[in-house]
This record gives structure tokens, C-alpha cells and sequence, in this order.
């Protein structure tokens, strides 16, 4: 789906962690984390999970976008347009004055913290 990891000249990283979270898909320069949905996020409890995960994760002015896996195989090129279209209006967002451009924290698996750097935000939040 993203050719050498890009899209409209934009990085995607696979796999990146935010806090304690890991997003499928990230791009910094648009803030934009894509999240490929599978049948597990159909059970009990998974919805109300992933609405905290995508509250935290948002806290850091990163727009959350959730794909059905089956959308993927049924409708790549509309997939594809609709992501896109995102990346675009993304990109006219984090341009404007006055954006606030919070860094979310690392992961604390990789720098060794706790559960309160998952809290912490780079612009003082």
C-alpha cells in the first residue's frame, strides 16, 4: 500500500510507538497515525479500548483513523484515495499558525520509564 513508505511525498513509519501504545502506521510530518482494524476489535470490551487508546494518542494533536482489514482487501484504491485525502488536509493543518506541535513521548519499553511517561507531553500538557 505505501511504496517505499511514502504517500504524497510523506513518510509513513510502520509499527511506532507512542507511550505505551504501538500505531500500525505513523506519519510525523502530518501527525497522522493509520490503525489496520482485524476481527479482534469486534469483541467485548475492544471498542471502549481503543476509544481510550485513540483519546491518549490524540492528546498529542495526532489525527487517529481506523480501517477495517476488509475494506483493505475489498477496497484498496478507494482505501487508498481516502488516506490520501487525509494526508492532504493534515498537511494544511499542522501549517497553520498557531498549531500547537506536541512531540508524543517514546515508548517507556525503549527508554526504560513507567506508566507516568505515557502521561507526559513534550509541550508541557
Amino acid at each position: 500500500m505505501l511504496r517505499g513508505s511514502q504517500l504524497l511525498w510523506y513518510k509513513f513509519r510502520r509499527q511506532y510507538s507512542i507511550g505505551s501504545y504501538v500505531v500500525d502506521f505513523y506519519c510525523p510530518a502530518v501527525k497522522l497515525a493509520i490503525e489496520l482494524d482485524g476481527e479482534s476489535h469486534n469483541r467485548r470490551g475492544a471498542r471502549r479500548s481503543d476509544r481510550s487508546r485513540d483519546a491518549f494518542i490524540e492528546s498529542f494533536g495526532i489525527r487517529v483513523v481506523r480501517i477495517l482489514n476488509t475494506e483493505v482487501y475489498e477496497n484498496l484504491e478507494g482505501v487508498w484515495d481516502g488516506i490520501a485525502r487525509i494526508v492532504r488536509e493534515r498537511a494544511e493543518e499542522v501549517q497553520k499558525p498557531g498549531t500547537v506541535r506536541c512531540n508524543p513521548p517514546v515508548s517507556p519499553l525503549h527508554k526504560g520509564g513507567g506508566d507516568d511517561m505515557e502521561r507526559q507531553h513534550s509541550c508541557g500538557k
